[in-house]
């Protein structure tokens, strides 16, 4: 793995652990509150993501360490495990509305969907363009942004999905 990208991932988790060590020191902070329902249900859906991820990674290691898949470098082969994981979690969520908290606002929501998305696809596109997402015919660490991308566009596209249909079933 490039050193580059070590010190760049290692520097943004230092980066949004500080802003939001220091957000929750000045008290402006987002303050999450969930009703019961929403908890009990996030529970769940953290438990089918995590039951999910250890499936995914039962599976696909006892086949990995028999030679396949060789489409795919370890940290990617991880990575595509987390996002199926996380997209069970916010599917589940979203399905049964518990994933806005009683105090966020959509609108504020899918903002911050977009903008994720947009620098995954921005820095997917750099990865591309650098030096692409193929290693030897084998996908490398270039690939995850493409991945973290594929897993917020299906998660802003529910999301936006459900806030419609609620709006057309109040109506």
């Amino acid at each position: 793995m490039e050193k580059a990208f070590i010190g760049g991932f290692a520097l943004g988790l230092f980066l949004v652990a500080m802003v939001g060590y220091l957000l929750k020191k000045a008290g402006k902070g987002p303050v999450f509150k969930y009703d019961e329902r929403q908890e009990l249900r996030r529970g769940k859906a953290f438990k089918y993501g995590f039951v999910t991820l250890l499936v995914y990674d039962l599976v696909m290691g006892a086949a990995y360490s028999d030679g396949w898949p060789k489409w795919c470098d370890a940290l990617v082969f991880q990575c595509i495990g987390i996002g199926i994981a996380l997209l069970v979690f916010a599917s589940y969520c979203i399905w049964n509305d518990a994933y806005l908290s009683l105090t966020e606002q959509p609108k504020k929501v899918t903002a911050l969907l977009a903008v994720a998305l947009l620098l995954n696809v921005v820095a997917g596109a750099g990865n591309i363009a650098y030096k692409g997402i193929l290693t030897e015919g084998v996908f490398n660490i270039g690939t995850v942004n493409v991945i973290l991308a594929v897993v917020l566009l299906v998660v802003m596209v529910q999301f936006l999905l459900k806030l419609w249909l609620d709006k057309r079933s109040a109506e």
